[in-house]
């Protein structure tokens, strides 16, 4: 019984210095070194915004039609942002935040 105490002590003993020498080699590496900063991401220009100019003065309507309520009268080569198709007779556009028709024939193209 002694001698399978003795073999049972021993294997013991082993496994401890096992796990000693792997939590001893796990603390001895050397840590990694931290990751470097990444970049900054690119600035990226803001989309363009298609705009149009007056060729000469104009009304800015509140819609499509000579009928149309007279926002504003513009001059000629106020730029706009053009909100819906450049070729219409009349053409959707957004000035000082208020959107509006002008008469696409006195548009520059």
């Amino acid at each position: 019984m002694s001698s399978l105490f003795a073999r049972r002590s021993i294997g013991l003993i082993s496994c401890i210095a096992v796990l000693g020498l792997v939590a001893a080699c796990q603390q001895s590496q050397p840590a990694p070194p931290p990751a470097a900063p990444k970049p900054p991401a690119a600035a990226t220009a803001p989309p363009s915004v298609p705009m149009v100019t007056l060729a000469k003065r104009s009304n800015f309507r509140e819609g499509p039609s000579l009928k149309a309520r007279i926002i504003a009268t513009l001059p000629a080569g106020t730029s706009m942002v053009l909100v819906g198709p450049a070729n219409a007779e009349w053409v959707q556009v957004s000035y000082q935040n208020r959107v509006g028709y002008v008469y696409g024939k006195l548009l520059k193209h």
